[in-house]
């Protein structure tokens, strides 16, 4: 698992959230609504859709935040429950993700886990991570791809 190592500028990503420890797949239920609620969205950049996943400081071990959205150019009339989240510019380790949902809870423990204190790079201060789907992701099929940009130092 040897990821490549990326650039990328600021962007703002508009979505629902999240706030947990996924623990009864209440994430897929969010893309879901998600999906269907995308045409109410002004600006969006549809090229690719973003999970965007930060620590919450203070909050029960485990818990997190997660935004299902995609990138928008502007920020005009915010659907209801729908948030706005900066990205900022970091250097990101970017991985593949291959084939099914069951087995991207070991990709993850195989990035945190293995890779990271193998790889002498450090994690970003911010603890942020998100993955991207764009077309190379076919909905968790054997063939299918996505991509988790881990923030570093």
């Amino acid at each position: 698992m040897e990821p490549k190592i990326a650039e990328r500028p600021a962007f703002m990503v508009m979505g629902l959230k999240y706030l947990g420890k996924n623990q009864h797949n209440e994430i897929s239920q969010m893309w879901g609504e998600f999906n269907q609620r995308i045409e109410q969205m002004k600006y969006p950049i549809q090229d690719a859709c973003y999970g965007v996943c930060n620590w919450v400081e203070g909050a029960e071990e485990g818990v997190f935040e997660y935004v299902s959205g995609v990138e928008v150019k502007g920020i005009d009339n915010l659907p209801e429950n729908f948030v706005l989240r900066l990205i900022p510019a970091h250097r990101y380790a970017v991985f593949a993700h291959r084939g099914s949902l069951e087995t991207l809870g070991e990709t993850y423990r195989n990035i945190y886990q293995v890779w990271l204190p193998q790889s002498g790079l450090k994690l970003h201060p911010d603890k942020f991570d998100m993955e991207i789907y764009d077309e190379a992701f076919k909905d968790f099929a054997e063939d299918s791809v996505m991509w988790i940009y881990v923030a570093i130092e």
